[in-house]
């Protein structure tokens, strides 16, 4: 078993295509629901990380600042304060990194 983007998946046996566009149907209903696509981030991330993935799941381009706004408070207990050592520097300041785990925690959730 592997993951694979929702473009990539050709036709399934029995209704399982069904129960694709149902599920996708029924995050892009929940999209107000961030907490629901954190759970979806991998172990540590950033926040383009999370507004890329965001802006995928709901199918639809969504402003970057207006957003950020939104998940600041979530994602700020998960904030680490020094990034992966293999992180890549490009221009400017490097984005902060969360740790999924702390994130969770801080809702009450469990990753």
């Amino acid at each position: 078993m592997h993951w694979a983007a929702l473009s990539e998946i050709g036709r399934l046996e029995f209704d399982h295509n069904r129960i694709l566009d149902d599920a996708k149907a029924r995050i892009r209903q929940r999209h107000d629901e961030l907490d629901l696509f954190l759970e979806l981030m991998p172990e540590v991330f950033t926040y383009p990380d999370f507004h890329a993935a965001y802006q995928r799941a709901i199918g639809r381009v969504v402003d970057r600042s207006n957003l950020y706004k939104r998940a600041a408070g979530l994602l700020a207990p998960g904030e680490l304060s020094e990034p992966p050592a293999a992180t890549p520097r490009g221009r400017g300041h490097p984005p902060k990194h969360y740790n999924l785990r702390r994130v969770l925690a801080a809702l009450g959730e469990t990753a």
